[in-house]
């Protein structure tokens, strides 16, 4: 988020239940999810996530930061 999204802000949430649920969310810029241009390091986590048994799902808008979580 630091280094791509411009952002000021970063939020972080766990959700301690059955399943776990963490968020993390960005005031950044955002990208174009239509393009498919999330690159390697977001589809990277997306593999890894999927390697490890977790649901991971990433959802931007351009101009309305990022959002990326996790269920296990």
């Amino acid at each position: 988020s630091l280094k791509h999204a411009q952002c000021t802000q970063i939020f972080i949430k766990i959700v301690i239940n059955d399943p776990v649920l963490v968020v993390i969310e960005d005031n950044g810029i955002g990208f174009d999810m239509k393009k498919g241009s999330a690159g390697y390091g977001l589809q990277n986590m997306q593999d890894r996530a999927s390697e490890a048994g977790l649901e991971a799902k990433i959802i931007s808008e351009l101009g309305k930061g990022t959002r990326i979580s996790f269920r296990f």
